[in-house]
């Protein structure tokens, strides 16, 4: 976005039909966007920033919505089923490390990241978690 003539304007830099994402909000990290398109039932994707081409997609059925978080070496997604998916910060390729169940119910909102460990709510409760 830019203001011009005392007001804000945007211009589309790039758009890409094959991405959709409804209510996760990706990432950003060394120019690469990580998020979860609802394409195919939930795929995990990593565009490229600058110019909105599609790196690596999953091949789907991950999950409904997901808070996505970032470490210095990970991809965290919070599914809303409670499952917390730990992957590789990777431009190249998806490497998912380790899946957890964390929650029995929904869990909605986003986590906190600690230096060592998680802090996350499902629909009754708060949790700490740690390593």
């Amino acid at each position: 976005m830019r203001l011009a003539a005392g007001k804000w304007q945007a211009t589309e830099a790039w758009k890409n039909a094959d991405v959709a994402m409804y209510m996760s909000n990706p990432v950003l990290a060394d120019g690469v966007l990580y998020g979860l398109s609802v394409r195919k039932r939930g795929q995990v994707v990593a565009i490229d920033a600058a110019t909105g081409a599609l790196k690596w997609a999953t091949e789907g059925r991950m999950a409904d919505q997901a808070a996505i978080l970032l470490t210095p070496a990970n991809v965290l997604l919070l599914t809303t089923t409670g499952e917390l998916i730990v992957a590789k910060r990777s431009p190249a390729k998806y490497e998912e490390e380790r899946r957890y169940t964390v929650a029995d119910s929904a869990t909605w909102a986003v986590p906190v990241v600690l230096k060592d460990g998680l802090v996350l709510r499902d629909e009754s409760t708060v949790m700490r978690l740690t390593p």
